[in-house]
């Protein structure tokens, strides 16, 4: 996998090399108000700059992602061993989470007991 990047990397770098010096014509760029003549090694590099800062972000963002989840998973880990704890010391059963109480994101119990109480 290690090499398949690497070639890959190499790959880009030759194709960004060939097209910022093989091409000799012109443009010009029109944008915000200003008008720019470049060649077209300043367009291109323009273009792979952007598209490195556009990678990095997503990367960055990935990051954040998968470390929230990751934290998410550890303190519900974390909840649970408190609550065996807990029961295990008391002699008590478990208490449920928040979410599955009544009145929150459940749905209310079908049993006669919830029914005649109501």
């Amino acid at each position: 996998m290690v090499v398949l990047r690497f070639i890959l990397v190499v790959a880009a770098v030759l194709v960004g090399v060939g097209a910022g010096t093989s091409s000799t014509s012109s443009a010009s760029i029109e944008g915000y108000g200003l008008d720019v003549d470049a060649d077209a090694a300043l367009v291109f590099a323009a273009g792979a700059a952007t598209a490195i800062v556009l990678l990095a972000g997503l990367w960055l963002m990935a990051k954040g992602t998968s470390r929230t989840y990751r934290r998410r998973q550890q303190v519900k880990a974390l909840q649970q061993q408190a609550e065996a704890t807990r029961s295990t010391e008391t002699g008590t059963a478990p208490v449920e989470p928040d979410d599955a109480r009544e009145g929150r994101h459940a749905a209310p119990p079908n049993d006669e007991a919830h029914l005649q109480k109501h």
